[in-house]
């Protein structure tokens, strides 16, 4: 049986700290990435936090998939000093256990930890004035991420 989300985020949070993440979570979305080829690594990542506002979103996105009875998988996106970027995967999200991920086999529930960016390695920035001309000339599919949720699908 699956939580509700205020547990499933504690437990979250506290697996976080404990590999030595924050525990200050802002979720993203598909709609918040965009994605360049990048100069050191294969992508660059372009985000755009506040758009759609995830961080109200998550727990509607989470109940309707709990409703659903669908996968929910707890991806950690992007490594901060502040925060911790995060999102839910979807169905088919190609997950493979590695060292320090967790699955809750009571709750149904994947915590994945081992595959994350790193703010201060890997090629990230922030955009949201010029969001919509890079969204529509700059940027490609979003690829291997195209099994993050799009939170517009859940309003």
């Amino acid at each position: 049986m699956r939580p509700e989300f205020n547990i499933a985020f504690d437990f979250y949070q506290r697996a976080l700290l404990e590999k030595g993440f924050s525990g200050n979570v802002i979720w993203l979305f598909r709609e918040n990435i965009l994605v360049k080829k990048g100069n050191a690594r294969r992508y660059k990542l372009i985000l755009n936090p506040g758009l759609n506002e995830p961080n109200v979103n998550v727990k509607a996105i989470y109940d309707k998939l709990k409703d659903g009875n669908r996968e929910i998988f707890f991806f950690t996106f992007i490594k901060s000093n502040d925060c911790t970027y995060a999102t839910i995967a979807g169905d088919d999200f190609d997950f493979e256990i590695d060292d320090g991920d967790v699955i809750n086999k009571e709750w149904n529930l994947k915590f994945g930890f081992s595959c994350c960016f790193d703010m201060e390695g890997d090629e990230i920035e922030f955009a949201e004035e010029e969001w919509n001309k890079m969204k529509r000339t700059e940027t490609k599919d979003i690829g291997p991420f195209d099994y993050f949720y799009l939170a517009e699908y859940f309003k």
